[in-house]
């Protein structure tokens, strides 16, 4: 029996939380412990061994979650696959891990700080262990969120006591590594419970036969992550570890928001998957219509909002020293936005329908632009011109997947009266917003009392709209507060 995306939801919404919750803890402190300089640094070198990781992967995780979850019912073909795909990442892991070495000897930026480079790159060998695609196809959620509650203590507390002072940027470093490998030994002991090597016909393994498959998403995965990571890598080599830190603190509030939009398309991507191949086409697209609608009444008040409380939230959060971080923030809040709906439209919508190769022309063409607007803005505005390339890029991957995509699309994908309804609320909230802003309290008062009471006017002017969203929202929570 299929699992209820209700519950999936509620866990994957738990472990993001988690995710946000954490950092709501952990960036703060770091971000005043390590300063501007450390966190850049730091951040720098992230970038560079983000991208290694995405050549170990090429493309593995997206394309094993479609294809197990194609199969889950299946424990021998399910067996079969995930060993095929396991070892062949452990393969393309060991090739993509002598870069490391290449990178090293021949970029003086990256040998100045070797041993940290070195520490960090061990996450891209513990890789293969993570499996995550295995129990995102399986719909796992909740095993996923009790292990990230663990892993993310154990992290916490570690941090307190080992990133004390400015120069700790190793032990923060090596407490990463840490939780990676706790990560993912949990996951790989996990699997065998999933997995039976009995039913595994090893002489008849075809590890290679998924390669092509992958390498496609692989062209994925790199234009995303140009426009992702790349501002970063540019920033430092371009400028200095400093407009990394003030860039990278901005991108990481973005990105903590943003992850919560995305935490549906997450649980969807197997239940899509899952649709298509048992031939429910409308139940798919009646799942799309309600996942856009979602995305779009969640995320414009988030990024009006955003956009509002960036100076409170900077300050508060990461420290006086980082207003310059404000002005990126504000010109990066838009992708809370564009990313969700692109989201919706690639991940959920037109990658479970297997035009791959739409979602990747979108993305290397949102990439170049990207690039190519880092190379003439960043020399001349730093950090912001980063954003706003960044900005553009993301823009630009919702233009092209709505153009060429459009034959593919669900009819009436977009509620027009919804977001009528979602640009009129958000309005209202807004004005609301700015006069609290204007009161000069405290800024802890002025973030907490603007949050509460936009989401409140938020939500009750979607109701006297009767905004199908927010009718729905209202009767869940009646049902949960009946049922307490």
């Amino acid at each position: 029996m299929a699992k209820s995306i209700k519950a999936n939801y509620i866990y994957n919404i738990a472990n993001t939380f988690l995710g946000l919750i954490f950092p709501l803890i952990t960036f703060p402190y770091i971000s005043r412990v390590l300063q501007p300089d450390g966190v850049g640094l730091y951040n720098f070198y992230n970038s560079i061994i983000t991208y290694v990781g995405l050549f170990a992967n090429i493309g593995i995780p997206l394309y094993a979650t479609r294809k197990i979850a194609q199969h889950r019912n299946d424990v021998k073909q399910r067996s079969q696959l995930t060993i095929e795909i396991f070892l062949l990442n452990i393969f393309t892991t060991f090739i993509a891990y002598i870069s490391v070495f290449i990178l090293d000897a021949f970029i003086p930026r990256i040998h100045k700080n070797y041993e940290l480079f070195y520490v960090m790159s061990l996450s891209v060998i513990l890789g293969p262990l993570s499996v995550n695609w295995f129990f995102q196809a399986l719909e796992d959620f909740k095993y996923m969120t009790l292990r990230s509650l663990f892993v993310k203590l154990l992290s916490l507390v570690l941090l307190i006591i080992f990133v004390r002072e400015k120069d700790d940027v190793m032990a923060y470093a090596v407490i990463g590594l840490i939780a990676s490998i706790g990560n993912n030994l949990f996951n790989f002991v996990h699997l065998h419970k999933f997995i039976q090597a009995k039913e595994v016909k090893w002489r008849e393994l075809s590890i290679f036969r998924h390669l092509k498959f992958c390498l496609m998403l692989f062209v994925l995965n790199i234009a995303v992550s140009i426009y992702v990571n790349l501002d970063s890598v540019m920033l430092g080599f371009i400028q200095n570890d400093e407009a990394v830190g003030y860039y990278s603190v901005a991108g990481r509030i973005s990105h903590i928001i943003l992850s919560l939009i995305t935490a549906l398309g997450t649980v969807l991507l197997p239940r899509f998957s899952y649709l298509l191949e048992s031939g429910k086409i409308e139940d798919f697209n009646r799942l799309c219509r309600k996942s856009m609608d979602f995305t779009i009444g969640i995320s414009l008040p988030i990024v009006i909002g955003l956009i509002l409380f960036s100076y409170p939230l900077v300050v508060l959060l990461l420290g006086s020293q980082y207003k310059e971080s404000v002005l990126v923030l504000q010109i990066i809040a838009p992708i809370i936005l564009l990313a969700g709906i692109t989201n919706v439209l690639g991940i959920q919508i037109l990658y479970p329908k297997g035009k791959d190769l739409l979602v990747i022309c979108s993305t290397v063409g949102a990439a170049i632009i990207n690039f190519t607007l880092n190379l003439v803005l960043i020399p001349y505005y730093s950090y912001n011109g980063a954003a706003f390339s960044t900005c553009i890029a993301e823009l630009a991957v919702l233009l092209i997947q709505l153009w060429i995509g459009r034959y593919f699309l669900p009819s009436k994908l977009f509620n027009s009266k919804s977001i009528i309804d979602y640009l009129i609320c958000s309005s209202v909230m807004g004005i609301v917003i700015l006069l609290i802003l204007n009161l000069n309290m405290p800024l802890w008062i002025e973030l907490s009392l603007g949050i509460i009471c936009g989401a409140l006017i938020y939500l009750f002017a979607l109701v006297c709209r009767k905004n199908e969203l927010a009718i729905e929202i209202i009767e869940l929570v009646k049902n949960r507060i009946k049922w307490i």
